[in-house]
């Protein structure tokens, strides 16, 4: 393994020990113990030389094979008083003992937390290298490969209140939907009784959770996208963009349609005796599954993977905006109800806008033509089990659960959606593999 110590020149203090060969050989073997330690544990190692100045290591690996070190060093943890020890284990090694105490009080003192931090960060460098596979065991000078990817600056209060300034933008999106999620509770805790507030907060826990289910796809697809729409291919990723958006639609549509369906008997079976008003208030926020999911994909997928967090900004805060003006239109007349649907507008109108800004991209029409089939096919599924009824409630909530996601499915086989047919030829080549 090779050894990366950057820069060459060593201080003053090392490179007279290291003109001495019983002390470099000390040297030496600090070294080695340190890299066998490293090389066991795979992990960051801090350690005191043989004359005890304070030094980090870190493995260096290349598609998983350890290719070398990158050293970091040397400093004194603690105060002017451990100059004496040094002086004291190297004094032998010098023949003036003034430029001993002169080259040792050059040497950075630090405390234990400062030195860590140091470590911590070379070994952030280390580990960034160590996945990305930038460095190869062939390369004659190691230290050289690893000081191409670190960079040193002066980090001053202007520097960071700029990145600060830039990154502030990215905050927005989650303040706003603080605001958004919580607006409806807020208000309608002021103007109504604990009951509304609870039917309602039921309600939306159940939305809630169908939409974030949903939307993690986007937030694992977001990378990909982003790294496709900087490296120049756009039509890959308008090609990925679109396949996800229409599988998610596919799950939302059938979501939103079977909480409509099941409400009646899931808030009773789950919920128990008193929240009856909850079913009718799932009947409402179910729309707000797909309209949530729509104004998300095509939110990050096509503003934000371009750079275009401002115009995502804008439309999460003129959808929040409206939320809480309808809110306080409709919550005194209509209560829990009424807070149900400012909510489902809001979420059209923030979808209508991310819609409005991304038009270069998609369209109304490329949303339906991707989602007509889905349509029919979640109506079909609503006329086959709304009327279901039987004797239990849970009977009644279970077989409209397995009807409908068949009677779905089976409509979904018939009109050659893209989406299910994709999945079938998954699952086929897979059998037969």
């Amino acid at each position: 393994n090779l050894l990366a110590s950057y820069p060459h020149k060593k201080s003053k203090f090392c490179n007279e020990i290291g003109k001495n060969k019983k002390s470099y050989q000390h040297c030496l073997d600090c070294d080695y113990k340190a890299m066998e330690h490293v090389k066991e544990s795979g992990e960051l190692y801090i350690y005191k030389c043989h004359f005890g100045l304070n030094e980090a290591i870190m493995p260096l690996y290349s598609y998983g094979v350890l290719t070398g070190y990158l050293m970091m060093g040397q400093a004194v943890i603690g105060t002017y008083r451990n100059y004496s020890e040094i002086i004291e284990k190297s004094k032998e090694y010098f023949d003036d003992q003034e430029k001993l105490k002169k080259y040792v009080t050059k040497i950075a003192i630090l405390n234990e937390d400062q030195v860590y931090s140091f470590a911590n960060i070379c070994d952030i460098y280390a580990k960034y290298i160590s996945l990305t596979n930038r460095v190869q065991a062939k390369h004659d000078n190691l230290a050289q490969e690893v000081k191409k990817y670190i960079i040193s600056s002066k980090v001053s209060f202007k520097n960071i209140l700029k990145h600060t300034i830039k990154s502030f933008i990215y905050f927005v999106p989650g303040i706003v939907n603080t605001i958004f999620t919580s607006a409806d509770k807020t208000v309608l805790g002021a103007f109504a009784n604990s009951y509304e507030v609870g039917v309602y907060e039921q309600a939306s826990k159940i939305c809630t959770l169908c939409g974030s289910v949903i939307n993690s796809i986007s937030n694992v697809v977001l990378p990909r996208v982003t790294y496709l729409n900087n490296n120049a291919s756009k039509d890959k990723s308008k090609k990925i963009m679109f396949k996800t958006l229409r599988y998610a639609s596919v799950v939302a549509i059938a979501v939103t349609v079977g909480i409509i369906c099941i409400s009646d008997e899931f808030v009773p079976v789950f919920f128990g005796l008193g929240y009856e008003k909850s079913a009718v208030l799932l009947k409402i926020l179910a729309f707000n599954v797909l309209m949530s999911i729509l104004a998300n994909y095509i939110g990050q997928q096509c503003l934000i993977s371009n750079a275009k967090q401002n115009q995502y900004n804008i439309a999460i805060s003129v959808g929040a905006l409206l939320n809480v003006i309808l809110n306080f239109f409709m919550v005194e007349r209509f209560q829990s109800v009424g807070v149900s649907v400012a909510s489902v507008v809001s979420s059209g109108v923030l979808f209508w806008v991310v819609l409005m800004f991304s038009r270069e991209i998609i369209s109304l029409r490329n949303i339906i033509q991707m989602d007509w089939k889905a349509t029919i096919a979640a109506i079909i599924m609503f006329i086959t089990i709304y009327r279901l009824n039987f004797t239990h409630l849970f009977v009644t909530l279970a077989v409209k659960i397995a009807v409908g996601a068949v009677v779905y499915i089976a409509i979904l086989v018939i009109l050659r959606e893209e989406t299910i047919q994709e999945v079938f030829v998954k699952i086929i080549s897979k059998r037969r593999t």
